[in-house]
């Protein structure tokens, strides 16, 4: 994500509306480095699992688009 700087946010809105929209930008750039890195491990099992559904849902997605064409 491209950082803005601070002195540009201040400049282009007031001091006060400038502070707060820094201090949110902080709260979500720490909120994004700290689950940067994923804790939850997953079983051999369950990645199959996801990738059945993940074709699955692919596979509706190309029923729908197809019944949508010959529709019209």
């Amino acid at each position: 994500m491209k950082k803005v700087p601070k002195k540009f946010i201040t400049i282009i809105f007031s001091e006060r509306l400038g502070h707060f929209i820094n201090e949110q930008i902080e709260k979500i750039e720490r909120i994004n480095r700290k689950y940067a890195v994923p804790k939850v491990t997953m079983t051999p099992t369950a990645r199959r699992i996801l990738m059945v559904l993940r074709f699955y849902l692919i596979f509706l997605v190309g029923v729908l688009v197809y019944k949508f064409w010959t529709v019209i």
